[in-house]
């Protein structure tokens, strides 16, 4: 299910969840030595055994989840169950953000093809 949040910076609705701060770091080292093994054996044989002494992280406390505007940049945390904080809807910082977005699409699509 896709949330529809709105940034209480601009009043942007291109926001980013980027989670409870937990992350599988086992599962990220296992992919990367997998990915190795395309290329050598030894790679594979280094990362793979140190991925069982990593910990992976752990939620935060509070439960929190954080937020990040791709149009503004404003980074916040929000605890569900609790009420969402106050919006200012500032249209031209949300102009500048979808222009920015905007190049920075089409300078990927220029290196694509280059």
């Amino acid at each position: 299910m896709e949330e529809n949040v709105q940034c209480p910076n601009c009043g942007g609705f291109k926001v980013k969840n980027k989670g409870d701060g937990s992350a599988n770091n086992k599962l990220g080292c296992l992919a990367v030595s997998l990915g190795g093994a395309l290329f050598t054996w030894g790679l594979t044989l280094l990362l793979l055994p140190i991925a069982f002494f990593i910990k992976d992280d752990e939620p935060r406390e509070d439960g929190s989840i954080e937020y990040l505007c791709e149009l503004c940049g404003y980074k916040w945390f929000h605890i569900p169950g609790t009420p969402w904080p106050a919006i200012n809807v500032r249209p031209e910082l949300i102009r500048e953000g979808a222009e920015k977005l905007r190049q920075e699409e089409e300078e990927r699509r220029r290196r694509m093809n280059d």
